[in-house]
């Protein structure tokens, strides 16, 4: 136990860390946390459902209903009726909406490129595959208690890198 503590405290500062620079970011772009996620998921995905997208994003219909309320109140997404069933609503971006989404983008990869400043290639490739054991690891013993199961954390890890191995090409 004693041995991982260093590396568990550096992880648990390092999160906090990057969710306070985050919510700076977010409070510029006048986002709460989870609305740049949403934004994106819909630019991703033009005329998703609500329930699609508290699928997609793991988390209860309700919990999208309301952001969707208030981010159509805000003007960053429209909702509009699906002509085959009218109690469906579509999402779409509005202007404001992707504008947004492409500058909460640019923020987080102005943080990621500041984060890894000094890392290099070889360093990150070795952090990726120890992440990817703690995940699955963690996915082991808490399988029963988790929303994942491991074999959806698997497939979390295998697009990831996946979607590495395209960026390369």
């Amino acid at each position: 136990m004693k041995k991982y503590g260093p590396v568990v405290f550096r992880l648990r500062l390092l999160a906090s860390l990057q969710k306070i620079e985050i919510r700076n970011k977010l409070d510029k772009l006048n986002l709460h946390p989870g609305q740049p996620m949403i934004l994106n998921a819909i630019h991703n995905n033009p005329g998703i459902t609500q329930f699609e997208l508290s699928q997609k994003m793991r988390v209860t219909p309700a919990s999208i209903a309301t952001s969707t309320k208030r981010m159509e109140k805000m003007g960053y997404l429209c909702k509009e009726e699906d002509p085959n069933n009218l109690r469906c609503k579509r999402l779409y971006l509005t202007e404001l909406g992707e504008r947004l989404n492409k500058d909460a983008l640019k923020g987080i990869d102005e943080m990621d490129q500041k984060l890894f400043k000094g890392v290099s290639e070889e360093e990150l490739e070795s952090l990726v595959n120890i992440f990817d054991k703690l995940i699955i690891n963690l996915a082991e013993i808490e399988k029963n208690e988790t929303r994942l199961t491991k074999e959806e954390l698997c497939e979390i890890v295998d697009k990831i890198k996946e979607k590495e191995e395209n960026q390369n090409d």
